[in-house]
């Protein structure tokens, strides 16, 4: 009778448990709407301009809202950063007012917001801005409210007409290496001019020279001196390969054109692949060991023949421990449990010599490879010498070549100037001869015509 007590408190409990697990709570919907959310005007210095904006209560409760202005600008790292009595270069807070600075608003309900807007006369040329805020809190019975409420923003931009500079570029576009449908794009844009730029960027991914996607991105705005990271990305289909992303950018005075390589791969199936590939190796490779080790725990001796002490020596053996290391005192056990304890050592002495031979292979292949590396990289070194020893006889031949050559020309032009010399000298030489032949015939004619007057002297 106990125990059904005790079971019927415990099934009470645990469906209270569960009731008050899955009870639905009523939360208050605290949610405020904004329209326009921006607001843009150019105004020289002196003039103004006024308009309204309407918030609407979007949520279940009465709320109290607050209307107020602020100033914002940015910090290093990129952030937003609202303040108030802190005054910039673009500050426009003190330029702006508002028709009211609190209201009730019902569930479904609207209110006009009316604003008024003076530039001063010595306003300096670009943009300025501010933000006009509706902050929100429940003032229903509720007590689930959350306690923050909410908050919602007017962004106001005026542009001052005069010197003013539009100017920008982009610092970084990066796409993926490699994506799979959903590719997330990234771009940084400088804003290097004193005036705000409505960046309107649009991605088209081009495959094989065509074209197979164009998105248009949504607008963003690029405050002046300041750099904006601008984020989206491209929804694409089954087409895989190479792709290339191109951001373009309109400015005045042309189209920016940027450009980035992309792989388009289903990687989550190849890795998907690769983790089933691995997961059925490892079932093959542990089936072969049991089949292995199977028929060697037949061949093993009857488990109720081995003593306490030799079950020890066994285990030793096989696991190499020292006979100084003692082992655990063993307690006479039944014929299962010395089955029990043979088949494990079987498994045990069968992994201790399958993980030597493996490291035995192992340390074979080591140094086949290390050897084939060894050889591999003399063959290269000696196939390289080679090369360079052919080519040096290559040189060698050339440059003998080319001074036989030249000495076969300066040879020829010797002899030649030898040759020259040896006509002018013979020449010479044939003169002399002429020459001396001549006076030799006149010596000649001389002595004959002294002789014939001799003759015709008589004795004398």
């Amino acid at each position: 009778m106990k125990n059904l007590e005790r079971k019927a408190f415990f099934f009470f409990l645990l469906s209270l448990f569960f009731g008050l697990l899955f009870t639905p709570t009523a939360y208050a919907e605290v949610r405020l709407g904004l329209t326009p959310a921006k607001v843009e005007l150019s105004l020289a210095g002196g003039e103004g301009s006024s308009g309204e904006i309407t918030v609407v209560n979007e949520g279940n409760e009465p709320l109290e809202v607050s209307f107020y202005i602020r100033d914002y600008h940015f910090a290093n790292d990129g952030k937003i950063v609202f303040a108030e009595g802190q005054e910039k270069r673009w500050s426009a807070s003190k330029w702006l007012e508002v028709g009211q600075v609190s209201g009730h608003i019902y569930p479904g309900a609207s209110t006009r917001l009316p604003y008024r807007i003076r530039v001063p006369l010595d306003a300096e040329p670009g943009s300025h801005w501010a933000v006009i805020f509706a902050e929100g809190r429940a003032i229903g019975n509720n007590t689930r409210t959350s306690p923050l409420g909410v908050r919602v923003g007017a962004v106001v931009l005026i542009t001052v007409p005069g010197d003013v500079i539009a100017k920008g570029e982009i610092l970084d576009f990066r796409v993926p290496a490699v994506g799979y449908k959903k590719v997330p794009v990234t771009f940084k844009f400088r804003n290097s001019g004193n005036v705000h730029i409505n960046l309107r960027p649009q991605l088209e991914v081009f495959h094989k020279g065509q074209v197979i996607n164009r998105t248009q991105m949504d607008e963003v705005v690029s405050y002046p001196q300041t750099v904006r990271e601008v984020k989206g990305y491209v929804q694409l289909g089954n087409i895989w390969g190479l792709h290339e992303a191109v951001l373009k950018i309109e400015q005045e005075g042309g189209t920016m054109v940027y450009r980035a390589p992309f792989l388009l791969l289903p990687w989550p199936w190849i890795l998907g692949s690769l983790i089933l590939l691995a997961y059925l190796l490892v079932w093959l490779i542990m089936g072969r060991r049991r089949r292995k080790a199977g028929p060697r725990l037949n061949e093993y001796p009857d488990p109720g023949e081995l003593a306490v002490g030799r079950e020890a020596a066994a285990v030793r053996q096989a696991l190499r421990i020292s006979e100084a290391l003692p082992l655990p005192a063993q307690q006479p056990s039944s014929r299962s449990r010395r089955a029990d304890f043979t088949k494990t050592l079987n498994i045990l002495t069968e992994t201790v010599e399958q993980l030597r031979q493996e490291n035995a292979l192992l340390r074979r292949n080591l140094e086949d490879l290390t050897s084939q590396a060894s050889s591999e990289r003399w063959e290269k070194v000696v196939a390289e010498s080679l090369i360079d020893a052919q080519t040096e006889i290559e040189n060698v031949r050339a440059k003998a070549a080319a001074s036989i050559e030249r000495a076969n020309r300066e040879a020829h032009k010797q002899m030649a100037e030898i040759e020259n010399r040896f006509r002018e000298k013979f020449k010479v030489l044939l003169n002399d001869y002429k020459a001396t032949l001549s006076e030799v015939e006149r010596f000649l004619d001389r002595l004959g015509s002294a002789g014939g007057a001799v003759d015709e002297g008589g004795d004398s």
